[in-house]
């Protein structure tokens, strides 16, 4: 799932997840209805994606060609899984994932990208570090 407006996206995520849709392993119940369980389901794809990324700046640490083995790598392991050998589709959710479609499309065998679209997106709010607007400036360029 990929979307411009990180807090929107999430949400849906969340929401999918809660309906069935396997975005992680990491359920504790006391999260399973938390608005904020796509961040805290995949801890293996989010330090993943930081080793693959500089996470404050999503400057890329590796080549290419790495982390498109790296992603495939991950989504084999998650798909090994026992409790999701009976799932046909396995969510991935991660900010840093908007930037990542080439690498995404590459790694995994015809992704079905989920594209949480706003009519008005969400802009960093006033007072944000320069990290957080860098950030949220490469979401929107990739979408264009």
């Amino acid at each position: 799932a990929v979307g411009k407006d990180v807090r929107l996206t999430r949400a849906v995520v969340s929401a999918l997840h809660i309906l069935g849709v396997p975005f992680g392993e990491h359920r504790r119940s006391e999260r399973q209805m938390s608005p904020r369980i796509a961040q805290t389901v995949a801890p293996g794809l989010n330090r993943l994606v930081d080793h693959l990324y500089d996470p404050r700046w999503w400057q890329p640490r590796t080549n290419f060609d790495h982390r498109v083995a790296m992603l495939r790598q991950w989504a084999s392991r998650r798909s090994a899984l026992p409790t999701n050998r009976e799932h046909p589709v396995l969510g991935a959710y991660h900010e840093c994932l908007t930037l990542m479609g080439p690498e995404v499309c590459a790694a995994w065998n015809r992704p079905a990208l989920l594209v949480v679209e706003a009519e008005t997106p969400r802009t960093p709010p006033a007072g944000t570090n320069g990290a957080a607007t860098v950030r949220h400036r490469k979401i929107v360029a990739a979408w264009q």
